[in-house]
């Protein structure tokens, strides 16, 4: 067998024995971790994953000890500061529950002002509801805000439908649009 890989991928035969190797334990692995029946794109996905574990194990691991990455590797020290890396400005996360006309309503009914009137009046007692349960500003306003929407009526009148909106705001990117630094980092 090793001949044959040897002959046919024009490997010497000591890489055509390892490359023989690697496929018996990733065939072993794909055994392991594929069981039958399972849909096409899941059995290659398990297939890569163990094709990247046995590499992992087999050749990277072996030839890589810790004391080889120096401390003051340039990716380790970024990775260190965490996800705010790639980012020199805070993104400010913002959230908001706001009343939506259905989806078949008549353009400009959010327009209305007897519409927005009812809108008000529905959001009312809902805003006082999650209020203390959410302050402003809170680290985890948002996924709390989110998570109370489920308790909440998202249908308080056919005319209205409760909507829950997240958006990120890069403030160095805003700084740049306005011509000016909204934040010392």
């Amino acid at each position: 067998m090793v001949e044959h890989i040897a002959a046919r991928d024009g490997l010497d035969p000591a890489a055509a024995r390892r490359r023989a190797e690697d496929t018996l334990l990733l065939a072993a692995a794909g055994r392991e971790a594929n069981p039958a029946g399972l849909p096409r794109k899941r059995r290659d996905h398990l297939l890569r994953g163990a094709l990247a574990r046995l590499w992992l194990r087999e050749r990277f691991e072996p030839a890589h000890d810790a004391e080889d990455i120096p401390d003051d590797d340039p990716l380790l020290v970024a990775a260190r500061r965490g996800y705010q890396i790639a980012r020199p400005h805070p993104v400010v996360i913002m959230c908001q529950l706001l009343l939506v006309p259905p989806k078949d309503a008549a353009e400009g009914t959010a327009e209305d002002p007897a519409w927005r009137a009812r809108a008000l009046e529905l959001m009312e007692p809902m805003a006082r509801g999650v209020a203390p349960l959410v302050p402003p500003g809170a680290k985890d306003a948002c996924p709390t805000l989110r998570a109370l929407t489920r308790y909440l009526d998202t249908e308080p009148s056919p005319e209205h439908r409760l909507r829950f909106e997240m958006a990120g705001l890069d403030l160095g990117a805003v700084g740049v649009a306005c011509g000016q630094a909204l934040v010392d980092v």
